[in-house]
């Protein structure tokens, strides 16, 4: 009988079953006072992702939407194109003023839509705040 050798395996290395499972939803939330560099961070991150579709959550990008009739639906607009074209990034630029300023109703449609992402959906969520997490509001750390 032939001696049955396992393919060796690397501590390094996860396998492609352990990466798959290792990332369920992944966030990142760069964040720090006025002039701590969260943005210039974001955009170099950004920049080192360039291969990867980028679609912005910001009002700007949202209130520009020509299609949308609504904040909301143009919310939904991005994030199911954000779905389409995963692995892709969801860019929430200066979260702390988007959740003050957003209507209630913009803000359940958010963690709707990102509570219902399937948990192995390859799409990055990464915001920036300018300001300390101590200061952000308890539903932007969850």
């Amino acid at each position: 009988a032939a001696a049955h050798t396992a393919a060796p395996t690397s501590l390094l290395l996860p396998s492609r079953h352990a990466v798959k499972h290792c990332l369920l939803r992944p966030r990142l939330l760069l964040c720090g006072p006025e002039g701590s560099g969260a943005p210039a961070l974001a955009a170099a991150l950004l920049s080192a992702v360039e291969g990867l579709p980028v679609h912005s959550v910001g009002l700007p990008a949202l209130l520009s939407d020509p299609g949308a009739r609504s904040l909301e639906e143009a919310l939904v607009h991005v994030v199911v194109e954000a779905r389409r074209a995963a692995p892709a990034v969801l860019y929430l630029p200066h979260i702390q003023l988007w959740w003050t300023t957003a209507p209630p109703a913009l803000r359940a449609v958010l963690i709707m839509l990102l509570e219902d992402l399937p948990p192995d959906t390859p799409l990055l969520l990464l915001a920036t705040a300018n300001t300390a997490a101590a200061e952000l509001e308890p539903e932007l750390l969850d």
